[in-house]
């Protein structure tokens, strides 16, 4: 996350990187496939402690909101991992994540037969949707504010997930 903020991703390595540890390649190796890996792994344990910390009456716009105040907060280094078009890219990986928290939601709350196609299109295009706007966000210096961000993305909600949404998602017990 050091080497990030000063220097772009596609010229940090992994020598680099295990130099600003101190830690051995094989030790490196021996937990990530690669720098991609690691920049995943970065993201969702940052974002799992954010989830972690919510209390159960928490809705999902505040926890959304919680998460763009984390990357606004640490702004250089996600502008510079939304960047970065290599393998692993955080982006599908952000997505692959969102979408199955989200499903991970409907189920828990309705059971394994409530995610109908509908549905998973539309969770997959708001998805989508949420993530390259994070990104534009990103990219124009994140002058928004995170509160901004998610009354934007919460409204531009497609209606099919906007009405299952309140229902299902109104909080996350």
């Amino acid at each position: 996350m050091e080497l990030a903020r000063d220097k772009p991703f596609n010229k940090i390595t992994i020598q680099d990187i295990v130099n600003n540890c101190g830690a051995g390649r094989q030790t490196f190796y021996n937990h990530f496939k690669d720098k991609y890996d690691l920049v995943n792994w970065i993201y969702e344990t940052n974002t799992a402690r954010i989830r972690n910390t919510l209390i159960k009456s928490e809705t999902l716009d505040k926890l959304t909101c919680k998460i763009l105040v984390h990357v606004k907060e640490n702004q250089p280094l996600y502008a510079n991992f939304f960047t970065n078009e290599g393998q692993n890219l955080l982006l599908d990986f952000i997505h692959k994540n969102t979408c199955n928290f989200y499903r991970h939601l409907t189920k828990r709350r309705y059971g394994e037969r409530s995610l109908n196609d509908e549905l998973d299109f539309s969770i997959q295009f708001y998805s989508h949707g949420s993530i390259s706007m994070v990104k534009q966000w990103s990219k124009k210096g994140m002058q928004e504010s995170p509160e901004l961000m998610t009354e934007r993305l919460f409204s531009s909600m497609p209606l099919s997930l906007r009405k299952f949404e309140k229902r299902v998602w109104g909080c996350l017990s």
